[in-house]
């Protein structure tokens, strides 16, 4: 077996952490106060339950690492939602899509690390989809969109930017169409 450049090291957290769950998303925040933090956001517990509580993983300047519970200080706290993605730009958390339950689904909602602020916008609902960001850009492939028949898709692309109040994204492409034989 060949051994890569990686080590696993188990870290020793004796603060407070995040129940245990799945089917949650994991990200990397890239600038501000939060920068370098993996922030945890939503999944599920063990009794079924869906979480809408997000934490970060921090290491200090002498080594040990905490979790700490992400603020919520204004506005309506995120939708409770499992097997949805997230991705950073700069301080802002993009949570995309997810199930609420077995008939409720999510659509994007926006965390900001400098307010600890959340904001919702109408856009793309789908779930167990892979989502990352590229050039500003957020792109969402496969799973399932939000409609009775549950069909995989290909691919949305959205545009996103950022402006000095609010984070804005406009959907260029919604799926491809399937051809007729």
């Amino acid at each position: 077996m060949e051994k890569g450049p990686f080590t696993w090291t188990r870290l020793d957290i004796t603060s407070n952490s995040p129940p245990p769950r799945l089917y949650h998303s994991a990200a990397i925040c890239t600038a501000g106060n939060a920068a370098s933090m993996m922030i945890v956001f939503g999944g599920r517990g063990g009794g079924q339950t869906p979480f809408q509580d997000a934490w970060g993983l921090r290491r200090h300047r002498n080594g040990k690492w905490d979790w700490i519970a992400a603020p919520c200080k204004t506005g309506e706290p995120p939708a409770k939602r499992y097997q949805h993605g997230a991705v950073f730009v700069g301080a802002l958390m993009l949570v995309v899509g997810g199930r609420m339950s077995s008939s409720e689904w999510a659509g994007l909602e926006v965390y900001n690390t400098e307010s600890s602020q959340w904001r919702k916008y109408r856009v793309t609902k789908r779930f167990r989809h892979a989502s990352w960001i590229s050039n500003s850009n957020l792109f969402i492939y496969g799973g399932f969109p939000c409609t009775l028949r549950c069909y995989p898709v290909s691919y949305t692309h959205l545009r996103a930017h950022e402006t000095s109040l609010h984070l804005v994204c406009r959907l260029l492409l919604e799926k491809k169409k399937k051809k007729k034989k």
